[in-house]
């Protein structure tokens, strides 16, 4: 199975060690699927909740996650966009993200 943190007792953000709370990085209808296909990691409470960078409070932070986060599984489960949003609904690539890995793809 994908895990996208390897190392889950340091913070995915800024590793930092300590106490951490496990974040799915799509909530709502997608957290299950967060669950089942590897996509959730530790983070410090700060990261994750109270600094005003931190994933629930800066849309920014949110998106770079969520970016990330899809780049990585769909390289580990060969997934095209297409598959992707039949999961996730809603892809975070830009559409010369998706081309660009197409044509990477394309020279391996």
């Amino acid at each position: 199975m994908f895990e996208l943190q390897k190392d889950k007792e340091r913070c995915f953000l800024c590793g930092r060690l300590g106490t951490l709370e496990e974040h799915h990085i799509f909530n709502a209808p997608n957290r299950t699927a967060s669950e089942t296909y590897g996509l959730t990691v530790n983070l410090c409470a700060d990261c994750h909740r109270l600094d005003p960078k931190s994933v629930h409070r800066s849309g920014v932070t949110a998106r770079a996650l969520k970016h990330h986060a899809q780049k990585e599984a769909m390289k580990f489960y060969g997934w095209n966009n297409d598959e992707w949003c039949k999961r996730f609904i809603i892809s975070y690539l830009t559409e010369e993200e998706l081309n660009e890995d197409f044509m990477e793809g394309l020279k391996k």
